[in-house]
């Protein structure tokens, strides 16, 4: 892109209401798609799958995601969810004025985990001349696996992958990366005790001067199968290909090494990671905690769907196709919009940190005893959304009843905010009430008979294991806790747990 010099602009940049205007935030559509499908229900097929799901029109929103029941699937907070157990719930993308649900619904019943790997790879061999190795995991990126040494006595490993011999003999190197399993057989002649370890001789090459207009230099050089490192890499960094490249300021040497000889370069950085370039700004906007987003206005642009807006740093703040910047950390950056062949410069200055944003506080309220309700009021609500069906449920006037102990909360979803109210449920012990329903029936020894068939998908939370031992004192679960439910139920004791 070409950029032109602009004169005399200072007056193509109005900032709306004499200096900026706070933006007020806008819905979303009620749509959402998942990568294969545009349905507004997501299905899976088998537990521990993952779907992402985008969401439409969410500019600049901020866009909290949770799932009501969480052990049929849960989703972290940039819409991905995955299935953790056979059954439907809902899922909710809320925002400070609109709620969005997904339905989820999952039919398989077992987990199916990827089948384990093992693959063995070349065998290094390790001597005094050449006593340390950095393998590669066939493309892989070694620092994410976990290595282990079968035989320290023999070679060690660390977290990064780089292998070191410290003695004589032969031991495998493991490094463990997902469900696939690397092998590597090393032959090590390595004599700690030698005499005479002969030294690889350094040779300086040159010296090399990074900046932030030339961050990066390659090296080239006739020798072939050099291994290249860096004594510092929050200096720079260098791959195996002899690019070099600046992180910070400071110094360091750059190694190439092979069996006979290290050649070294030194570095100088002069690279400042928060430079910005010095260019001709049509004006500064300002952005903090008190006032995250702003709108800009080019007053000389008549139409201004035409323009092209761009952030030169979306770590620091991002803007929209409407000209609405948002900052994302602490910072300076320049905003540049597009008119045809003209190109207006805007800096942005942020002291925007996330980790000062006040929280709103939640209200709190408690129910003690499973089957007991409390009402809430809203003179506009328009609907309520319990977040935990298993712990809390809300009909439409606001009645919550409390189905098992924990907490959850309640989305109230009005014209134009949701606000939230969190319930903390506490269970009252009833021997006998296994589904935590507040009163013992024929239900209840239905369930304990679930459990004791598949404990794995029918499990009991610590309060209905409790309730649920009903025959004997303290004996556990077993049948006849479902026979004394039983027995209870139909008259025929008046009383539980029942003991003979």
């Amino acid at each position: 892109m070409n950029y032109k010099k602009i004169i005399a602009l200072m007056s193509a940049l109005c900032i709306m209401g004499g200096t900026l205007q706070t933006v007020q935030s806008r819905g979303i559509l009620n749509t959402a798609y998942a990568e294969e499908s545009a349905s507004d229900t997501v299905n899976f097929t088998a537990i521990g799958e993952t779907i992402p799901i985008k969401l439409t029109n969410t500019d600049n929103l901020t866009v909290t995601w949770k799932s009501d029941n969480e052990n049929v699937a849960v989703v972290d907070q940039s819409g991905n969810i995955t299935s953790t157990g056979v059954g439907s719930c809902n899922v909710y993308a809320i925002t400070d004025s609109q709620v969005l649900t997904l339905k989820v619904v999952v039919t398989e019943t077992e987990e199916k985990p990827a089948e384990p790997v093992t693959v063995t790879l070349n065998e290094i061999h390790l001597d005094h001349a050449s006593n340390t190795a950095l393998p590669s995991l066939q493309g892989a990126d070694t620092k994410d696996a976990q290595w282990s040494s079968s035989d320290t006595s023999v070679a060690v490993v660390d977290e990064s992958g780089k292998i070191t011999a410290v003695g004589k003999g032969k031991c495998n190197i493991t490094a463990v990366l997902g469900n696939v399993t690397y092998i590597i057989p090393i032959d090590s002649v390595y004599d700690p005790e030698a005499d005479s370890i002969p030294e690889i001789p350094e040779q300086f090459v040159n010296n090399i001067t990074l900046n932030n207009e030339k961050p990066t230099r390659k090296i080239t050089t006739q020798a072939e199968g050099l291994v290249w490192s860096s004594t510092d890499e929050n200096v720079a960094v260098v791959d195996q290909s002899g690019n070099v490249t600046a992180v910070n300021k400071g110094s360091c040497r750059i190694y190439a090494s092979d069996d006979t000889i290290r050649y070294y370069f030194e570095v100088t950085s002069e690279y400042d990671p928060d430079y910005v370039p010095e260019t001709d700004y049509i004006g500064t906007i300002e952005l903090s905690n008190s006032q995250r987003s702003q709108t800009i206005t080019l007053t000389n642009v008549e139409d201004t769907s035409s323009i092209v807006w761009q952030s030169l740093d979306e770590s620091i703040a991002v803007i929209d196709e409407k000209g609405i910047v948002t900052a994302l950390k602490s910072g300076t950056c320049t905003v540049t919009a597009t008119v045809g062949d003209t190109v207006y410069n805007i800096k942005i200055v942020s002291t925007y940190s996330p980790e000062d944003d006040t929280p709103t506080e939640i209200p709190e309220y408690e129910i003690k005893g499973i089957g007991n309700t409390i009402q809430l009021k809203s003179s506009d609500a328009a609907e309520w959304i319990s977040l935990d069906v298993n712990v809390i449920t809300v009909d439409n006037n606001g009645l919550v009843t409390a189905v098992g102990a924990g907490e959850a909360e309640i989305l109230i979803k009005s014209a134009n905010a949701v606000t939230t109210v969190k319930i903390k449920v506490i269970s009252e012990k009833l021997i006998g009430d296994a589904n935590l329903d507040g009163k013992v029936s024929v239900s209840d020894a239905v369930r304990i008979l679930q459990y004791l068939a598949n404990p794995t998908k029918y499990d009991l939370s610590p309060q209905a294991a409790e309730n649920a031992d009903a025959y004997g004192e303290n004996d556990g679960i077993t049948g006849k806790d479902a026979y004394a439910i039983q027995m209870y139920d139909s008259g025929a004791i008046d009383s539980l747990p029942m003991i003979e």
